[in-house]
Order: structure tokens, then C-alpha cells, then sequence
């Protein structure tokens, strides 16, 4: 059990993530997410299907960073969570503020494919934004 979930660090998914994935996959074709991307004043949805691309796939280092923290002796002694808790926002209005730290950011090889199939006009629909931003958001 211990190497599936070293295999889940590995490609940065959790237990669920590849139960929902296996259970897709045999209950057919209709398997595809679909993400909101901010580009240049325009948001576009993207449709990924998640037996193809791994969207939030950083790497080995990258995941392992991310999931066991930075501290060497953490990984095999965890006294204590090791974790710095963000204060609680009651004013939590925007999705943001809401998830604080725990924002999870794709990685940079899916937002370089995403803006990719966006040039090549590969998404499901657009639309414009009033406020300006070079770079793209998610």
C-alpha cells in the first residue's frame, strides 16, 4: 500500500482522485474536466481529459516538495504537522481568500499547453474581461 502511495506524491494525486479516474474509466467516454483560464482580458474554457493530461504533474521534486514540505527530518519522523496554519478569513468573498495557502497551482508545462491550444483555438468557449493581465491565470 506504502508504494501506491509514493506513486500518488510522485504524479502529485490524491487516493480519490485515482478512484474517481478508474471509476470513470469504465463507466465510459464522458470522463473530460473542464478548467477556467484568464488570458490577456479574455477567459477560455479548456476541456482535459485526465487519463491523458495531469494538470497539476510538477515533477518528482516538485510533488514530493509540495506534499512532504521542505524538511528532510519531517518526512520520517512527523512529530507534529509541521504546518503553518493561515488564519481563518471571515471575510472570505472570493475563491482567493477563501483557500489562502491552500491554493493548488497547476503545473508550468500544462499552463505553457494550455496557452498553446488557446492560440490554436482549441477551447470550448471565451470570454472578455474588462481588467488587463499579460499573464494567464487559473
Amino acid at each position: 500500500m506504502s508504494g501506491q502511495y509514493l506513486y500518488y506524491v510522485a504524479v502529485n494525486q490524491a487516493a480519490i482522485e485515482d478512484l474517481e479516474l478508474r471509476r470513470n474509466k469504465r463507466s465510459g467516454p464522458l470522463v473530460d474536466k473542464f478548467y477556467n483560464v484568464r488570458h490577456q482580458n479574455t477567459g477560455y474554457v479548456l476541456r482535459v481529459n485526465p487519463f491523458k493530461e495531469n494538470v497539476f504533474d510538477k515533477g518528482l521534486s516538485a510533488n514530493w516538495l509540495e506534499i512532504m514540505g521542505h524538511n528532510p527530518l519531517g518526512w520520517f519522523l512527523p512529530l507534529g504537522s509541521g504546518v503553518k496554519q493561515p488564519p481563518i478569513h471571515t471575510d472570505g468573498d472570493t475563491y482567493e481568500k477563501i483557500l489562502g495557502d491552500y491554493t493548488e497551482t497547476p503545473s508550468q508545462k500544462w499552463i505553457l499547453n494550455a496557452l498553446e491550444r488557446i492560440q490554436a483555438g482549441d477551447y470550448i468557449t471565451k470570454m472578455s474581461f474588462p481588467t488587463s493581465s499579460d499573464a494567464p491565470s487559473f
